[in-house]
């Protein structure tokens, strides 16, 4: 398991890109692109909607597939917007339902207050690190 904790700010999906690309390495697979992509979605999401200072990432191997999970401190949950090809943006959680083999909203409360954890599974891709 891999963590990274980041500032909420402009510049945290593609410092989270970059983590799920070398921590999945880590883990001893490559990273598929939909995995890089969907964690850029949710930590954005975070970022633009939730009222948090920063943005947790937890990445683990699970079976043939890689799990992350994106926490924040802001407890209201994300909903899936109706299709609208006139709106800019507002396509994030269609995004993760299309893309993610299994995805799910768990909300938190604990000492530090309450939040919630946006996770989701993608297949890993064949022939990584670990196979070769």
């Amino acid at each position: 398991m891999v963590h990274l904790t980041v500032r909420a700010s402009l510049d945290a999906p593609a410092v989270a890109r970059a983590f799920v690309r070398s921590g999945v390495e880590l883990l001893g697979s490559s990273a598929p692109d939909d995995a890089v992509l969907l964690t850029s979605e949710v930590v954005t999401n975070s970022v633009v909607h939730a009222d948090t200072d920063e943005v947790e990432v937890l990445l683990r191997r699970h079976g043939d597939a890689v799990h992350v999970a994106v926490t924040d401190s802001d407890p209201e949950q994300p909903e899936m917007q109706e299709a609208d090809p006139t709106r800019v943006g507002g396509f994030g959680v269609r995004l993760i339902d299309e893309l993610a083999d299994d995805w799910g909203v768990d909300p938190l409360a604990g000492e530090g207050g309450a939040g919630k954890c946006v996770w989701f599974e993608v297949a890993l891709v064949p022939g990584g690190p670990a196979n070769a």
